[in-house]
């Protein structure tokens, strides 16, 4: 897949935007050394992600949902066959950056499932809300796209958000389309004046302070904010 307009980026940025540990997604791209057979979750859209480089926008987006599923108790199995059936039933490469996970998550997981493990998972899913309490709120700040039903941009923090046609994916600021780094980079190299910043880019001070605000970030509140 070419990555213009489908963002691209490395396990460490996608473990920054996901919240969970660049160990883990890694091991989701690649599989497990200690297994004779490698069981990836996913299977990658770029080539370099099997050593380790870099994953698209909508395999961002199926991270995350994997993520919070595995962390309150469905086991790894089950999302991958989840993954693997709904790829089959919908015709498409990323079923969990649909539309229609958003809109009834919790169904449509456990329908991809089949007899014992499918309780198992409702089960799972039921006791901690994980759908209606965790993860809705969070999909909710994704844009689906109305045709192809596949998720399209990801609100971070006010104003800035992921969007894999512009600048790679890279968090921008969303009203002027450039990225928070550069805007936040300019900012400190200008003496902190947001106001010769917005000048310069023809821009308001609040778009500069929003790059700001977002890049001054430890990397622990973004995580926080992926997962918020």
């Amino acid at each position: 897949m070419d990555i213009l307009g489908h963002g691209v980026y490395d396990i460490s940025e996608a473990a920054r935007f996901t919240g969970l540990k660049p160990a883990r997604v890694r091991e989701w791209f690649r599989g497990w050394s200690s297994d004779p057979i490698p069981h990836r979750v996913f299977r990658g859209d770029y080539a370099g992600v099997a050593a380790g480089h870099s994953i698209s926008f909508l395999e961002l987006v199926e991270v995350f949902v994997a993520g919070y599923l595995r962390k309150h108790g469905v086991r790894l199995r089950s999302i991958r066959r989840a993954h693997a059936r709904l790829q089959d039933d919908w015709e498409t490469r990323h079923p969990f950056a649909r539309g229609e996970i958003r809109a009834d998550g919790e169904n449509v997981f456990v329908s991809a499932l089949d007899g014992r493990e499918r309780q198992i998972v409702s089960e799972a899913i039921t006791k901690s809300q994980v759908f209606e309490r965790i993860i809705l709120p969070t999909l909710e700040k994704i844009d689906y796209d109305p045709a192809s039903k596949l998720a399209t941009k990801r609100h971070l923090s006010p104003l800035v958000v992921l969007d894999p046609r512009i600048c790679f994916g890279q968090p921008i600021v969303e009203p002027v389309a450039i990225t928070t780094y550069v805007l936040a980079a300019f900012y400190l190299a200008n003496g902190r004046n947001a106001k010769t910043v917005a000048n310069w880019y023809e821009i308001e001070e609040e778009h500069v302070m929003a790059a700001v605000e977002f890049e001054t970030l430890s990397d622990r509140d973004v995580r926080r904010l992926a997962r918020a």
